[in-house]
């Protein structure tokens, strides 16, 4: 129990190296599955993919049918960052159906419909999102996520349901506050995108798109002053950034202000994206964020 308690404890304090070091002791000591994949969780934290990797295996020696830790490789490889994207979504894959054949969560259908998508098998990613929702009416990540594949296909009317009930389920849903906002500026209800834009900065007041997004919402709206401070303040959190210092340029031009374009584009670097590239958003597509939700007793 002490060392369990260390572990947490090291947890809470971000001191992600203390705490895998405390789980990686407590599985070899208690030869526990559930204690493998605390380790895997804690490595993933730290970016250690090969021995997250490790440590769900280990899992799976101790318990050859632990579901979770065969949902945490399918979640590791649509996570990780090195090798091959493609590849690791194929494994990815292998790995969550397995884990559907043991036990068939919510949970695994959202991240198969992920793994799918990045496969380039849209069709199956709509089947495992809405599996999901079926499983589990409070999923919002599943609503999230299906909503942006429902709006790619044109049916704007049921992504903007999809989004809202998202954020019905989570109103501090940082991504569906702010694909709703794109979807509703599409449409030309441009005071409903800003209120949008507007949640997301509240959220999180240092989140870099949000406040370009609301900027770019004020400055369609003819709001010439509140739209310039929000340029200013996406410009302070993100200093010498090509999108913002961008589109403020092209902004201050059209208000004849050339010269103070001007000073702005000097700051750009000569590899920098060409002028008037419109931002992405920090989570562009899939919303992620299940190693949070293992179990950590």
């Amino acid at each position: 129990m002490a060392l369990i308690k260390a572990a947490r404890q090291a947890e809470a304090a971000e001191n992600f190296a203390a705490a895998f070091e405390a789980w990686t002791r407590l599985a070899l000591e208690a030869g526990r599955a559930d204690f493998y994949c605390q380790v895997a969780r804690v490595a993933a934290e730290l970016e250690r993919w090969v021995d997250a990797e490790e440590a769900f295996l280990g899992a799976l020696k101790v318990d050859s049918r632990f579901s979770n830790a065969m949902l945490g490789i399918g979640l590791l490889f649509l996570t990780r960052t090195d090798g091959d994207q493609t590849a690791n979504a194929k494994v990815a894959n292998l790995w969550l159906l397995r884990a559907l054949e043991i036990d068939r969560t919510a949970v695994a259908l959202g991240l198969l419909g992920a793994a799918y998508y990045r496969l380039g098998e849209k069709k199956a990613a709509k089947e495992a999102f809405r599996a999901a929702i079926k499983a589990d009416r409070s999923y919002d990540e599943a609503y999230f996520n299906l909503g942006i594949l429902v709006a790619e296909d044109g049916d704007e009317t049921e992504a903007e349901g999809l989004l809202r009930k998202a954020i019905q389920l989570d109103p501090c849903f940082l991504a569906a506050h702010g694909r709703l906002g794109i979807l509703l500026q599409k449409q030309g209800r441009h005071r409903e995108a800003e209120s949008e834009f507007r949640r997301c900065t509240e959220i999180d007041p240092s989140d870099y798109f949000s406040h370009l997004y609301l900027a770019n919402s004020l400055r369609i709206e003819g709001r010439e002053v509140e739209a310039e401070r929000e340029y200013r303040k996406a410009i302070s959190i993100r200093p010498g950034d090509a999108p913002a210092l961008n589109l403020f340029a092209d902004y201050l031009e059209s208000l004849s202000r050339k010269e103070e374009a001007n000073q702005l584009r000097a700051q750009l670097s000569p590899n920098a994206p060409l002028s008037g590239q419109r931002p992405r958003n920090r989570e562009n597509r899939w919303t992620i964020r299940t190693f949070s939700k293992f179990d950590r007793n």
